[in-house]
């Protein structure tokens, strides 16, 4: 049997941070999730049944035995009030259900009086390695008052050339067809292509940045607020574009790998 393997991008509030990466060799799945969220928690994927994971670190790595991986619903959660309460979901067939799976997910905790994390590690600083966003390669984004920006993962040697950007590729070119337009975002930012999506959780734009015809960055943005703060879901990897039509914080996932690129705190 082939290997398979799926991305399935998690968001909050419509706002893309994180990904759990599952990959398939017969009925073995080797999974990992990655992402801008520190607190401990539990993930909870649903294919042919409901698998769960206690999630107590970044880049978390997990194993499980599943036929099929076509379609998994993936749903991070964490303590809440003697309850489980959802922070980032994400599905690869698109009619996921976030409600039902953490209903799932609390129906099991429940039922099996499984433990929840209760302890909360430190907040791990993430090793990131050049190259940056100001590399001669890449468009530089135009920004009002510069800062540090976040700056890319090294890429493993084993990484297949826009491996990430191909496993999304479909949705990316539907989600172009049918979405409107940025212009003030691709005219802010050279080589880049946005288009702004009203979801029930509020507008967002999405857009990929490409380097002499390739890409290199998938982007998502949501709109700049009154007072310039960042949103506290992703304040760890985002920065403020500015266009002649408004603000909006960014954030990046490299093309091959899905990383998403972070600031370096001090």
């Amino acid at each position: 049997m082939a290997i398979i393997r799926k991305y399935i991008i998690m968001k909050n509030k419509g706002v893309p941070c994180g990904v759990v990466t599952l990959t398939q060799n017969g009925v073995k799945v080797i999974g990992n999730i990655s992402g801008e969220y520190y607190t401990p928690g539990v993930l909870g994927i649903y294919t042919d049944k409901l698998y769960i994971f206690n999630i107590d670190k970044p880049d978390k790595q997990f194993t499980f035995e599943c036929p099929d991986i076509a379609r998994a619903d993936c749903l991070l959660a964490r303590q809440g009030a003697g309850k489980l309460t959802g922070v980032c979901f994400g599905s690869n067939c698109g009619s996921g259900n976030e409600t039902d799976l953490l209903i799932k997910i609390n129906q099991e905790f429940r039922q099996n009086d499984i433990e929840l994390i209760k302890s909360t590690p430190k907040e791990e600083k993430i090793s990131i390695a050049p190259p940056s966003l100001h590399d001669e390669a890449v468009p530089t984004p135009i920004i009002q008052q510069p800062e540090e920006l976040p700056v890319m993962q090294t890429k493993k040697e084993e990484d297949e050339p826009l491996e990430f950007y191909y496993s999304v590729k479909q949705q990316l070119d539907e989600m172009f067809v049918c979405y409107p337009e940025v212009p003030e975002m691709n005219a802010a930012i050279p080589g880049s292509k946005w288009v702004r999506i009203d979801s029930d959780e509020g507008p967002y734009v999405m857009g990929v940045i490409s380097a002499e015809g390739a890409p290199v960055y998938i982007c998502y943005g949501v709109p700049e607020e009154e007072g310039g703060v960042p949103p506290t879901d992703i304040k760890h990897a985002c920065e403020l574009i500015k266009t002649n039509a408004g603000g909006y914080w960014i954030v990046y996932q490299d093309a091959t790998t899905g990383e998403t690129l972070t600031k370096n705190n001090p």
